[in-house]
């Protein structure tokens, strides 16, 4: 008799236990085992015979193996537990062709199946639309994912700028020169039918499109002529903006406007104000059309504000006569009243300086800063001119006064000699120091020798920000050398920062009495003890290295006399601190030894003569939570006695 569960699909498996016994013409189960036959048919009803069938547990430890016979049936005995079937034989080599859901079996049952198995899926891919101009990149990967481990290829008649990866990414790069239109992928998969994937690619996006110009606001004056400054140009590529682009070559521009002209291959414009033009009024926009290269156009403006003078007129500028000596240098700052106008430009023109010759002259372009060496046989008095050039076309030299000075004597160069205070400072942490005296006029402050440590300084003031390394050790001192030139001269400056500590921001302060001192507050960390070469003949000194208690002492027979302790405290960074105490010292008996053995009788008579709560008071008043065998020390000590336990 067999029982048969029909297969109607993956999820579908009916068991119907049976009779084990004999009788059935199988053999007995042992006890606790169960058996299941399967009867595998192909997809036409054939026997699947020869195919290897895994039958796996759910932990994953246990896979009995077999193959179907030419009836397409395999046996399996195992455990009672939850188990599913794999099929293999499929398309794919080393992969299951088909796998069953969990399945239960029971003890001591005996189970036929009959499955037929359905037709092995066909899979189709499909991708996210492909749309894109020329010059722009995208990356598509398949909607449906790729559990089965499909492998994909590109094959014949795809356009070179598209790459197929094996998992079915594809990757789209045209070339911005490539033509737009439809372009067609053809992807061959492992385990499917091709595939053709249509990649639209639109018009390309037009110079005109992917670039803006804008021009910075340039100034006229009523019935003068004024010059913009150069068009600034935006690139849009990928969803970014990329400023200050340089003009594709084959650019050209025009304007339409008759109160100015342009540069067609630059974009400069000059715009002749008339001569009623509105101060402060509205501004003058000179429309600007502009061609690219591949013949798209766009406009934008360029905008003149009308002021009342020139720039050189608005702008007051001047410098202070500068002194130097022959073969010294001098540091001349430009003077401005208001606001220096935006772009001036400064600079050295040696043709209005031709008398100069031999002369190290140097321009801050921005600043207008002047920075000269003047070599010897130089006369009583010069004129510098540094030429300043402003935005709106206009120009002007500004003289700088030079009067040649004698070197200072001796004592001019003492009366003006500069220091800087040593700094305490904090590692690591940023401090400004500035120097002592009276600068000669004309100074000029640099850094001979950094000394390790970060500086600037400021070359007209000699004040210095700068800071020491952050892991420098407390008290350690690191030196750097200034040097400041001065007509006639000049003077190396040292300027010394300490790293900060423990023993400069504290102090520890003494409670003295006869023949004891102890601080008066206790610091975590810190340490006591006496100089090694500290040697005092007048008394017997001791000190406690943790608590920084001092017992001085001299024996009965000397008259004591105030002494001198120099106690040293190093504090927990390492720093040191050096106490300077004044102490009495306390007479003590002779200098016979005792020991606890030889003076435990004076106890009883202690008690005797002076009472026994009288002796309890002494002893507690004098050592205040001690410990007993240490009490009875200290008072013995206290009576006069040298006592050693």
């Amino acid at each position: 008799m067999r029982v048969h569960a029909q297969h109607l699909g993956p999820e579908v498996i009916q068991e119907h236990a049976v009779d084990t016994s004999n009788g059935l013409g199988f053999e007995e189960l042992p006890a606790g085992k169960a058996k299941r036959s399967y009867l595998f048919l192909d997809t036409d009803g054939s026997p699947l015979a020869n195919t290897e069938v895994r039958f796996v547990s759910q932990d994953g430890k246990t896979s009995h193996v077999g193959r179907t016979n030419e009836n397409g049936a395999v046996a399996f005995i195992v455990d009672p537990g939850s188990y599913r079937y794999q099929i293999y034989g499929g398309r794919e080599t080393g992969k299951p062709r088909f796998v069953s859901q969990w399945i239960t079996v029971k003890e001591d049952t005996f189970i036929i199946t009959s499955l037929k198995l359905p037709a092995e899926q066909t899979i189709f891919y499909t991708w996210p639309r492909i749309d894109l101009k020329p010059g722009e990149h995208k990356v598509v990967t398949p909607n449906e994912g790729n559990e089965t481990g499909t492998e994909f290829e590109k094959i014949g008649g795809t356009p070179e700028w598209v790459t197929v990866y094996r998992d079915g990414t594809v990757e789209v790069s045209p070339l911005e020169t490539t033509k737009p239109g439809v372009y067609t992928v053809k992807i061959r998969a492992s385990n499917a039918p091709d595939f053709a994937v249509r990649i639209e690619l639109q018009d390309a996006a037009t110079g005109a499109d992917r670039y803006t110009f804008t021009y910075p606001t340039s100034y006229v004056r009523p019935g003068s002529v004024g010059s913009s400054f150069k068009p600034i140009l935006t690139l849009r590529k990928d969803g970014y903006d990329f400023v200050n682009q340089p003009v594709p070559p084959g650019t050209t521009f025009e304007t339409s406007s008759s109160e100015a002209t342009i540069d067609k291959n630059t974009g400069e414009v000059k715009y002749v104000a008339p001569r009623n033009a509105k101060v402060g009024g509205e501004p003058a926009k000179i429309p600007v059309a502009i061609t690219m290269p591949d013949g798209s156009r766009l406009e934008t403006e360029a905008t003149f504000e009308v002021i009342p003078p020139l720039l050189k007129t608005v702008a007051q500028l001047s410098y202070d006569e500068a002194r130097v000596a022959p073969r010294g240098k001098f540091v001349a700052d430009l003077n401005v009243k208001g606001k220096l106008p935006v772009g001036t430009e400064f600079r050295w023109d040696a043709r209005k300086n031709e008398d100069l010759r031999g002369w190290n002259v140097a321009v801050d372009s921005t600043t207008g800063t002047v920075e000269a060496v003047v070599p010897e046989g130089v006369e009583e008095e010069y004129n510098l001119h540094i030429l300043a050039s402003y935005t709106d076309g206009s120009r002007e030299y500004v003289t700088l006064p030079v009067r040649i000075v004698e070197r200072l004597s001796s004592e001019e160069l003492e009366a003006h000699k500069l220091r800087y205070t040593q700094q305490i400072v904090t590692p690591g942490k940023a401090f400004t120091a500035d120097p002592v005296g009276k600068p000669v006029y004309g100074s000029v402050f640099s850094i001979e020798n950094d000394g390790g440590i970060s500086i600037t300084i400021d070359r007209t003031t000699g004040r210095i920000t700068a800071k020491i390394p952050a892991d420098t050790e407390a008290d350690s001192t690191y030196t750097a050398r200034l040097r400041v030139d001065f007509p006639g001269g000049h003077q190396i400056i040292e300027l010394k920062a300490t790293a900060n500590s423990l023993a400069r921001t504290n102090t520890v302060n003494y409670a003295v009495r006869e023949g004891f001192a102890k601080p008066k507050d206790q610091y975590s960390g810190a340490r006591y003890g006496l100089p090694k070469s500290y040697k005092n003949h007048d008394a017997k000194v001791e000190i406690n290295p943790e608590t920084g208690e001092v017992r001085a002492t001299v024996p009965r027979s000397q008259k004591p006399k105030e002494i001198n302790v120099p106690v040293v405290v190093t504090w927990e960074d390492g720093s040191q601190q050096l106490v300077d105490l004044h102490v009495v010292p306390k007479q003590t008996a002779s200098k016979k030894e005792l020991t606890w053995e030889r003076v435990w009788w004076i106890v009883p008579f202690m008690i005797a003569a002076e009472g026994f709560g009288i002796l309890l008071f002494w002893i507690w008043d004098s050592n205040k939570h001690v410990a007993p065998f240490t009490v009875m020390t200290n008072a013995l000590k206290n009576a006069g006695f040298n006592v050693s336990g």
